[in-house]
């Protein structure tokens, strides 16, 4: 069972070791102000929405940790190496390779024409001289 005073503490752990005024937490996590007041008095309970704002908003907090107290070993960011081989598959001419800017090349001689479509739904036909 999950104790809501223990996930305040952990609230108020991480405010605290980021060095945060309550305001400045609740601004940087997108909430109101008194939402954070509310839930750090104990008035309110931790909501989801509050719980997946905190985890979105500091890198190095894990639901675990959160929910639980459980500290976990820390997620490493990952570097390119790690990506480069992130998409590998059992059929080596599916995996995806990172194409740089020199290897995308296109035969403008082909192109016939390029259509533009903007997000007011609006398009543009580009056609090839």
């Amino acid at each position: 069972m999950i104790k809501h005073s223990k996930i305040i503490d952990r609230v108020k752990k991480i405010i605290s070791t980021h060095g945060l005024t309550n305001s400045s937490f609740a601004d940087k996590i997108g909430v109101p102000r008194s939402s954070i007041s509310h839930v750090l008095s104990g008035r309110n309970n931790p909501s989801l929405d509050l719980i997946i704002k905190i985890l979105q908003s500091f890198d190095g907090i894990s639901a675990n940790y959160l929910l639980s107290g459980d500290v976990l070993t820390p997620i490493q960011p990952i570097t390119d190496k790690d990506q480069e081989y992130n998409n590998m598959t059992l059929f080596p001419e599916l995996d995806l390779k990172k194409e740089t800017k020199e290897e995308i090349k296109i035969d403008e001689d082909l192109v016939k024409s390029v259509i533009l479509v903007y997000e007011n739904n609006k398009f543009e036909i580009l056609k090839n001289k």
